[in-house]
């Protein structure tokens, strides 16, 4: 009995540790990327505004916004050791919504881009780029089990 416990501890703890890496790793080198592009986008919308570079710097806002929330959420599971992060439903809601901005962009990804000079070239070439958040589900996910099983 004790052995079962023992081992169940030491999964817990590498799960945890393990996270932790996610978090430093991946979730840190995509916010990295994400403040040097979206930086340069929105440069791009204030100098050159259109109607495609607002859409795309919306959909910029709401992809911080869902990296926010894995940090805060992570932030929470790891130090503060919280266990009501399964009731963070605002989080949670701009976690799937960067899911779905990434799945999308994933799909825009097999679409051929017909004048890669016009405004709505450029938006997909731009749009595109977001498919790099999709990492951030899996750390979401583990987030997710980690919150379960506090």
């Amino acid at each position: 009995m004790t052995l079962a416990f023992s081992s169940g501890m030491k999964v817990r703890k590498f799960s945890k540790y393990l996270l932790s890496f996610e978090i430093g790793f991946f979730v840190l080198l995509i916010t990295i990327l994400y403040l040097l592009g979206a930086s340069v986008v929105i440069w791009g919308a204030y100098s050159y505004p259109s109607l495609g570079s607002t859409v795309l710097v919306i959909l910029l806002l709401l992809s911080g916004i869902s990296i926010y929330s894995i940090w805060h959420l992570g932030y929470r599971i790891l130090y503060i050791k919280e266990h009501d992060v399964l009731q963070c439903k605002w989080n949670w809601r701009f976690i799937f919504m960067g899911a779905f901005i990434s799945v999308l962009s994933l799909i825009s990804n097999n679409i051929p881009i017909e004048n890669e000079y016009s405004e709505w070239g450029s938006f997909s070439i731009d749009f595109n780029n977001l498919v790099l958040g999709l990492p951030l589900f899996l750390v979401a996910a583990h987030i997710r089990y980690e919150a379960t099983k506090c």
